[in-house]
């Protein structure tokens, strides 16, 4: 552009115009002023690229080796820009050898895990660690060693990195003389290659200074911008078959483009047809892309293009977008969003389409102007795909034993417009051509470095990729499995791999929900995993054989069924959920609720035992027992050695919990001594009989047992529950204590209170009139035989014991001072006449030895003549009455007091 302008200006001002002048030095300080907000980009410019073992086994042929003669340095700098193919064990950039040392400098990657390592004299100077290195992704690095100040910076795709040379070297410079080898690590001057430790993968823009470079300018370089610097490279990559002895490497012009350098790493993948829409989904989901939709009119001819690559005249394929009834319109079929481009034909109806999805018509000879137009298209015709993805998908091999010669690992890579699947180190996955009608091809997985050593599936349909379950044909690996069930998968760590290959969330993985289409995210949900030989007779193995296994005891007491006094038993329903951990296990996907981590199988649990008062024992009902496991801890490493994807968990970390919904009838030491004013404490032992107290120990932690139940019994109150540590010779024992208050309130009202009410009563015949003797004694007997009614229904319902009750005392006392009463009734009626005997006149005999009544109740003598001396006189039905005139009862009221 500088250029032109300046033309311009000389052809039209004049190169000897007064204004030339003025013109050029405007330009300049124009260009001055505005260079901070320029942006400068290399993209289109052609730059050498040297691509290292494209294909074939790993080998140590492939190299380049510098011509010239390497100077001496204390500074250098390395700019380069890299695409790993295959990552191996170590990945060298480039290896510097000298007479004194066969690793004088190695810069190196590794991906186990991912970091650029550099090493000099022998010995790990600077290490520094990567994000995820994606294969087949252009990366830019600049590396600074500064040997004086002992420093190193490391610049990759914009982002600075500092640090030190740790441990210092001992030489402070890089000595001069030696070989530089590009792609292979020297173990030895010029030679000692492993194949397993060399370059598969692209150079691209080498270049070596030997001075220090700006950050600047390592920034601008890994941004794919002009390097602003007057250092010229003493190594890059302008004339390579001069510069380097080429050894089975492709060397190749590429032009830059945004994927160099911007960050920006999607791809897409075609794959010819016939395949309808919704299988096409699928295809792209199993790759972990999408179907492709044109952002742009850029976009949309090169997917023409794609397609017109594998057809020979015309074609089709799909675009990723459908139409919504709901707003009639075209979205896009994964986000759901309106299309911001559209390419459809005015000759098609779109408005309100039959047909719900989307084709793009390809032709090669467009003679109607169709070629690029979308067309609405039944979702159920065929046509072929392009899969956009963000990045190159890992391809994990699942169901191969860990000993298995090919790699675990795939890496899906588009290179030159192939598909390829690369593994990573020494194998790959290609597919062979079909032999004969009605055959789709065969995939075939190799190992590069070993003949014969293969593993093969038939592809189902066109365009088929060996994604999902599949039944392989193994020869000559070192698992021993000929036919095993395999599934590639590109799934992420946390999605399960369906059996057709797509993904879904191992949250939803045996959920009770089925979300793959085939439901097999629902199956093989069995939590517990048994190792080989194990027994559920033998006890959890013990870390450290001195200490005892642990298992924690919970009992929550759900209600006091009964407390039977009179039978000397306590009835409770309870729930108990003993907690250990067995090492020997591994349980598969738990979730955070422990209810759905249930275990079916019979595995060791420990044997409890109950005993009630005096090691008697307990009548135990279960009505539930379920066996759970508690996610504590997060799962174990992957292990590919399972087809289908699982979470596991260690049995070590992750405690099992055995529940028990029991009804346990014990018997209970009543002691009745105070009873109704008891506190009664019914114990209830829970052992491991048989299990000795150094190796299995029951514990019982704080706040280990609760009540939840209503604690106001029919006729006691619960006031308090406790579970100990009592341990019983060499036996582990909890003892729980209930502690038991009778309500004595019924009996107070039922019993006291009306015996209390009965013996005033009584007692209050004392206050009757002292003549009215038959009256007091009925009184009196009456309220002793309630009372001893009562005393008969209480001990009815009383336990019966040798031994007197509180209330027993009560009712004693009550008969025995009923009786009292009547005794003194008695004996103050015998006084009253013994006193009225004492007092007769001379000749008359005792009152009680003469009495007699006649047929008309009429009193005779010898009364009649001693009556006579009262006033007046009154014939007496009944001789008691006539004692009751006023007169003589005077007087028997004095001799009364």
């Amino acid at each position: 552009v500088v250029a032109d302008v300046m033309g311009v200006i000389v052809t039209g001002v004049g190169a000897g115009s007064p204004y030339h002048l003025l013109a050029l030095t405007s330009l300049v300080l124009t260009l001055f002023l505005l260079s901070p907000g320029l942006t400068f980009s290399l993209s289109g410019q052609k730059m050498t690229s040297s691509t290292f073992q494209r294909r074939g086994p790993a080998m140590t042929e492939s190299f380049l080796l510098y011509r010239g003669a390497f100077p001496a340095l204390d500074t250098l700098t390395i700019c380069l820009r890299v695409r790993v193919i295959q990552p191996r064990s170590v990945t060298p950039l480039l290896s510097y050898a000298v007479n004194q040392n066969p690793q004088e400098l190695l810069m190196m990657m590794t991906f186990k895990p991912t970091r650029l390592i550099l090493t000099f004299s022998g010995e790990v100077r600077a290490s520094v660690s990567l994000e995820e290195v994606v294969l087949g992704v252009m990366y830019s690095v600049c590396l600074l060693v500064d040997l004086p100040k002992i420093s190193w910076v490391l610049v990759k795709d914009g982002h600075i990195h500092i640090g030190d040379l740790t441990p210092p070297p001992h030489t402070p410079v890089i000595r001069g003389g030696g070989l530089l080898y590009v792609g292979q690590t020297q173990t030895r001057l010029g030679g000692g290659f492993n194949a397993i430790k060399s370059l598969r993968g692209s150079v691209v823009d080498l270049r070596l200074y030997n001075h220090t470079l700006s950050t600047e300018a390592m920034v601008n370089f890994t941004s794919c911008k002009p390097m602003v610097t007057n250092a010229k490279p003493f190594i890059e990559f302008t004339d390579i078959h001069r510069q380097f002895e080429v050894s089975e490497v492709d060397i190749e012009e590429v032009e830059v483009d945004e994927s160099f350098c911007s960050g920006f790493r999607p791809f897409s993948l075609t794959f010819r047809g016939p395949v309808n829409y919704w299988g096409s989904v699928i295809h792209c989901g199993k790759i972990g892309g999408s179907i492709k939709v044109p952002a742009n009119e850029l976009d949309n001819k090169a997917l023409v293009d794609r397609v017109l690559q594998y057809e020979e005249q015309s074609g089709s394929v799909w675009v990723g977008v459908v139409w919504e009834e709901g707003t009639h319109a075209w979205r896009h079929h994964t986000s759901n969003i309106p299309l911001q481009y559209t390419n459809f034909s005015s000759k098609w109806e779109v408005s309100d389409p039959k047909e719900k999805c989307v084709s793009v018509v390809a032709e090669l000879h467009d003679p109607q102007g169709h070629n690029g137009a979308w067309l609405p298209t039944s979702c159920y015709t065929s046509s072929s795909i392009v899969c956009h993805l963000q990045n190159a998908p890992v391809i994990r091999v699942r169901g191969l034993c860990k000993y298995s010669l090919f790699d675990l690992y795939f890496y899906l890579t588009y290179d030159n417009g192939n598909v390829t699947i690369t593994g990573q180190e020494t194998s790959e996955i290609i597919k062979h051509p079909p032999s004969r009608t009605g055959d789709f091809g065969t995939w075939e997985m190799r190992r590069l470095d070993m003949v014969g050593t293969s593993a093969t599936v038939k592809a189902r349909y066109p365009g088929d990729f060996p994604f999902g379950l599949n039944t392989w044909t193994v020869k000559n690996d070192v698992c021993g499995q000929s036919s095993p069930t395999l599934i590639l998968t590109t799934c992420k760590d946390m999605q399960f791999t369906c059996s057709d290959g797509s993904c879904v969330e191992m949250r939803d993985r045996c959920d009770l929900k089925p979300d793959c289409k085939d439901w097999s995210d629902e199956s093989l949900c069995s939590v517990l995993s048994l190792p080989s030989g194990y027994s559920n007779m033998t006890f959890p193995p013990r870390t450290d054989t001195s200490q005892a296994l642990i298992v924690t005891l919970e009992l929550t007491i759900l209600h006091i069924r009964d407390v039977d006094l009179p039978g000397f038993e306590l009835t409770v329903d309870m729930v108990m959920k003993y907690r250990w951990r067995d090492s020997r296990l591994k349980y598969r996907n738990l979730k955070d609720s422990s209810k759905l981590n249930r275990i079916e199988e019979k595995i060791w649990t420990p044997n409890f035992l109950l005993q009630g008062a005096a090691g008697t024992s307990c009548e135990v009902m279960t009505s539930l027992s379920k066996i759970n496991v508690v996610k504590s801890a997060p799962p174990l490493p992957d292990d590919l050695e399972y087809a289908y994807r699982e979470l596991m968990y260690s049995g070590e970390d992750n405690p099992l919990v055995l529940m028990k919904k029991i009804t346990v009838t014990s018997l209970c030491q009543f002691n009745l001594f105070t009873f109704p004013f008891d506190q009664q404490r019914c114990e209830i032992a829970i052992g491991l009989l048989d299990v000795p107290l150094s190796v299995v120990t029951l514990d019982a932690p704080n706040s280990s047992i609760k009540f939840v139940g209503e604690r106001r019994l029919r006729q006691y109150f619960l006031t308090s529950e406790s579970m100990v540590h009592h341990p019983w010779k060499d036996h582990s024992i909890l003892k729980i204590t209930l502690t038991l208050d009778n309500l004595a309130t019924y009996f107070i009202c039922s019993t006291y209170v009306p015996t209390f009410t009965l013996v005033t009563i009584g007692y209050f015949t004392l206050y009757f009139p002292l003549d009215d003797f038959s009256d007091r004694v009925m009184v009196c007997l009456t309220t002793l035989l309630v009372v001893a009614t009562f005393f008969a229904q209480t001990n009815n319902n009383v336990p019966q014991t040798s031994y007197v009750k509180l209330v027993d005392v009560w009712y004693v006392f009550c008969i025995l001072l009923l009786f009292l009463i009547i005794i003194t009734i008695i004996f103050i009626n015998w006084l009253l006449i013994k006193e009225q005997n004492d007092k007769l006149p001379e000749g008359a005999t005792e009152m009680r030895t003469n009495v007699k009544t006649s047929a008309d109740d009429t009193i005779k003598p010898p009364f009649q003549s001693w009556l006579s001396n009262t006033t007046p006189t009154t014939t007496c039905r009944r001789a008691s009455r006539c004692f009751r005139r006023p007169r003589r009862a005077a007087q028997l009221n004095q001799l009364g007091r």
